[in-house]
């Protein structure tokens, strides 16, 4: 429509024929283009520069069509005058915009982008802002800039909406005016030498018609489209909602063998129980879980984790997960117990969700969930679009995150309970799952077991929905009475030791080897912490600091004495 007027004009043109001239320097010339553009299209994976593949491929095409004119004793006018064709004056303008990208970069005026950017929707402040600056720079160097901003971001969900709302930006930007491709810039070139009467001011005119609302449509389509995504791939866990609300923990398989592990299934089958949870860091409780489950894998709901906190390692712990457990999917993939750190490297450009999320959608995982000991980070997680579910401790003497489970139910974010027993501090089990099931917000609890009679008496116990009596209410009472001045919650309120002990991991593994009846497992976890419980020097710092009033330094006393050192 916009050009009507110009397409009803009479074209008069004289066509004629094109002859190719030297068929064996062309067939050079497409093979190496072809082959350039393959290995540019792929560059990424192959982790390969893109400069230097077209460099390299430009310098072989001058040499082997040089040879083959020398062989072939043929004029080099025609290479010559593919050189004096080269748009030279563009260079200065091309490597002056690097130079200013660059210079933002030293100067730490692209951070300051990155923040203001941050501030707003990614998909319109990204979009709009690449649009407008591929018309002051011109797109190539625009995207080495954006590349630089986004780098800022650290959560993934904004990342990729950021990079989908660049790239529409820089092409569509690319009809604005001249300036916003290369392109653009040598084709005015090329319709001022052939005086077609194409201005500036025209291009701009168009561009206005036909860019604006295009970007605005296409960022509208983004917005539409992300939000069918966290709508489709947040979905908590709604696979375990259909399904039982007591699951398997996999931690305690480590003690027993892969016979007895089968024995286990058997009676989970046995008692409706369809939820498994294990993890990489569980020795052998994969391995032993694959060969058990073997032939009755699609009755389960299977979920593991791994400590990756980079792209790579978690790739290949979910293959390693994938082999041990004998299948060719896990219905849920974890981020196990990242701290705050760990948690902004898992979810920078580079970290193990990008993992993930390619496992999910290549089917080799379904979900993807985190397992957290932090209230902050529980606060954190809830607000990551990505997070399907969270897995926390909870259970009578730990309830801190009762009011984030209640925001997991509203977020339809599927809440896994961990640590029901309180690392086996509780010893009535049963009394310990009617308290959990009896809040509706937790959506399934993971007793480990290592026994069948365990799996029998926590599926009784859990298919008990009557309300708790008066005296489950007074067991829980006193319980709470018994383990609320000597057990540690694991809040790090204590934390920094003065002589850099981590409280709560001494007593996290004192309890798996006292409780868990894991001995050499956590003494073997225990020896990997750079400082132990004999390390403390009785300074009462950390007593002064818990919010439980916790005998600190004679529990430090107790679990040196328990572990050995």
């Amino acid at each position: 429509m916009i050009f009507r007027k110009e397409l009803n004009k009479p074209i008069n043109a004289t066509v004629s024929p094109e002859v190719v001239e030297d068929k064996p320097a062309l067939a050079v010339g497409v093979a190496h283009l072809s082959a350039c553009t393959v290995l540019l299209a792929i560059s990424s994976y192959l982790s390969w520069e893109m400069y230097l593949i077209s460099a390299i491929f430009a310098i072989s095409l001058f040499v082997s069509v040089s040879v083959l004119t020398a062989i072939r004793k043929k004029s080099f006018k025609p290479i010559s005058s593919s050189f004096a064709r080269l748009p030279y004056e563009l260079i200065p303008f091309v490597l002056s915009m690097f130079v200013l990208v660059l210079s933002l970069n030293y100067s730490g005026t692209t951070k300051t982008i990155a923040e203001l950017l941050s501030k707003g929707d990614p998909i319109y402040t990204v979009g709009i802002s690449s649009f407008l600056t591929s018309n002051v720079i011109n797109n190539i160097p625009m995207s080495v800039l954006f590349s630089s901003i986004l780098s800022f971001t650290s959560e993934s969900h904004a990342y990729l909406q950021s990079v989908y709302a660049a790239i529409i930006g820089s092409n569509i930007g690319a009809f604005f005016t001249p300036v916003g491709a290369l392109a653009g810039i040598m084709w005015a070139s090329i319709l001022k030498r052939f005086n077609v009467n194409f201005s500036f001011k025209k291009f701009i005119l168009y561009g206005i018609v036909i860019a604006i609302p295009t970007l605005l449509a296409a960022l509208l389509g983004l917005t539409v489209i992300f939000q069918n995504y966290v709508k489709e791939n947040n979905l908590g866990i709604q696979d375990i909602r259909k399904n039982s609300r007591l699951g398997f923990g996999g931690i305690p398989i480590q003690k027993i063998d892969a016979e007895g592990t089968k024995k286990l299934i058997g009676e989970l089958i046995n008692e409706g129980v369809n939820f498994i949870d294990t993890a990489r860091g569980y020795t052998v409780s994969e391995e032993y879980l694959g060969f058990a489950l073997e032939g009755v894998r699609d009755r389960f709901v299977l979920a593991t984790k791994s400590m990756a906190r980079t792209k790579e390692a978690m790739e290949k712990d979910i293959d390693v997960s994938l082999k041990n457990l004998r299948t060719d999917h896990i219905d849920l993939y974890q981020v196990h117990n990242p701290s705050a750190k760990d948690l902004e490297k898992v979810t920078s450009h580079g970290g193990a969700l990008e993992a993930l999320l390619e496992a999910k959608a290549s089917g080799k995982i379904g979900h993807i969930g985190i397992t957290l000991h932090s209230v902050d980070l529980f606060k954190q997680a809830l607000d990551m679009p990505w997070v399907e579910t969270i897995m926390f401790p909870y259970n009578i003497v730990e309830t801190q995150g009762e009011d984030l489970i209640a925001q997991c139910a509203q977020k339809n974010i599927g809440f896994i309970c961990m640590k029901p027993l309180a690392g086996g501090a509780i010893e009535d089990a049963t009394i310990a799952m009617r308290f959990i099931v009896s809040n509706p917000n937790v959506t399934v609890v993971i007793p480990g077991m290592a026994d069948t009679s365990e799996i029998v008496q926590n599926a009784s116990a859990v298919s008990n929905t009557t309300p708790l009596t008066a005296e489950e209410q007074s067991k829980i009472a006193n319980i709470k009475e018994l383990l609320g001045t000597n057990f540690c919650r694991r809040c790090n309120y204590c934390a920094p030791c003065t002589v850099g002990i981590s409280i709560p991991s001494v007593f996290l593994f004192e309890g798996y080897y006292s409780r868990y009846d894991l001995k050499e497992w956590a003494k073997t976890r225990y020896s990997t912490l750079a400082k132990t419980a004999s390390d403390c020097i009785g300074c009462g710092v950390c007593e002064a600091r818990c919010p439980y009033s916790l005998p600190i330094r004679e529990m430090m006393k107790k679990a040196a004495a328990t572990m050995g050192k």
